[in-house]
């Protein structure tokens, strides 16, 4: 299993990889699997930038082909939660997920890529 670590950085959109046109958004890119391996287990750590606790409320993705398991308590500021996903490996070449992290604090769009090779 892999393991990244994702900053929520503060919401004024410092950073413009995190807040596009007012948009939090990250990229997780799993990098390069071959297909014989079937899915991709990884986990990545969100860390709290906000000035109340956070809470995932939900994580949507728009195939069947990615599940999300996180913890469901609340994070305080500066404490990280970590979120498992698991990406079946249907197809090779390149491929980009738009999934929907559903917060009390608002919409947090996470892409995920990578590439799978036979």
């Amino acid at each position: 299993m892999k393991l990244a670590f994702v900053s929520l950085l503060t919401i004024l959109c410092a950073a413009t990889s995190f807040c596009q046109n007012n948009k939090m958004t990250f990229d997780v890119n799993l990098g390069a699997h071959h297909a014989k391996e079937k899915y991709i287990d990884t986990c990545i750590y969100i860390q709290n930038k906000f000035n109340q606790p956070l809470v995932i409320n939900d994580i949507q993705s728009r195939c069947a082909c990615t599940e999300f398991y996180w913890d469901k308590a609340p994070v305080e500021f500066g404490d990280s939660v970590k979120v498992c996903l698991v990406y079946k490996l249907w197809s090779t070449g390149y491929f980009s997920k738009r999934n929907i992290i559903k917060t009390n604090v608002g919409k947090i769009t996470m892409k995920i890529n990578g590439t799978i090779i036979k």
